[in-house]
C-alpha cells in the first residue's frame, strides 16, 4: 500500500465518506419506516373494507381480527396480535380523509373479485404522506380531538420530535 501524501487530506476524505454513510443509513431507516407505516395503513384499509364493506360499523370485527391474528402470526411471526391489527384498523379510519373515495371503491371492487393486490398498489392508492414513525402515530391516535391530533402531528414533523420527546412536550 502506498503511503498517502499530506496534501491528499485523507482525514477530510474519511470525514466526507463517514457523513455519506451516516446520511444514507438515516435515509434508509426513514424509507423503511415510511413503507411500514403505509403498509399498516393498507392493512387497516383491507380490514375495514373486508369487514364493513364501506359500512360505518362492522358486525363481526372481533372474530375477524382474532382469526386474522392467528393466521398472520403463524405465517409471519410476531407483530400481528389482535390489538396490533385493531391499531392498524384504527389508523386507517383516522387517517382516511374520505371513507368512500374512488380508490376505496376500486379496492372494494377488487375485494369482491377476490383479486390479489400488491402492497405497492395499496400504498400508492393512499394520498397520505406519512412522515412520522408508527410509534408516533400510535401515540397520536390516542388523542380523540382531531384538531389537537393534527396540531401535535404537525409539531412532531416540524420540530423533528422523537417519540419520547413528544411525550414529554405533551405532558408539559
Amino acid at each position: 500500500m502506498k503511503p498517502l501524501r499530506k496534501e491528499q487530506n485523507y482525514h477530510g476524505l474519511i470525514k466526507d465518506v463517514a457523513a455519506l454513510i451516516e446520511q444514507g443509513r438515516k435515509e434508509a431507516v426513514r424509507s423503511v419506516n415510511t413503507i411500514l407505516v403505509r403498509t399498516y395503513w393498507a392493512i387497516g384499509q383491507r380490514i375495514v373494507l373486508f369487514e364493513q364493506r364501506g359500512e360505518v360499523r362492522a358486525k363481526y370485527g372481533e372474530a375477524l381480527l382474532r382469526r386474522l391474528s392467528v393466521d398472520l402470526t403463524c405465517r409471519f411471526g410476531k407483530g400481528f396480535t389482535e390489538r396490533n391489527l385493531e391499531h392498524m384498523r384504527q389508523f386507517y379510519l383516522i387517517y382516511s380523509k374520505i371513507p368512500h373515495t374512488p380508490s376505496a371503491q376500486s379496492m372494494r371492487d377488487r375485494l369482491d373479485k377476490k383479486s390479489h393486490t400488491s402492497c405497492a398498489e395499496l400504498t400508492s392508492e393512499s394520498s397520505q404522506s406519512f412522515l412520522l414513525s408508527w410509534s408516533h402515530y400510535r401515540l397520536l391516535m390516542r388523542i380523540e380531538e382531531p384538531f389537537k391530533r393534527d396540531f401535535y402531528e404537525s409539531e412532531c414533523v416540524r420540530g423533528n420530535w422523537s417519540k419520547n420527546g413528544w411525550r414529554s412536550k405533551r405532558r408539559a
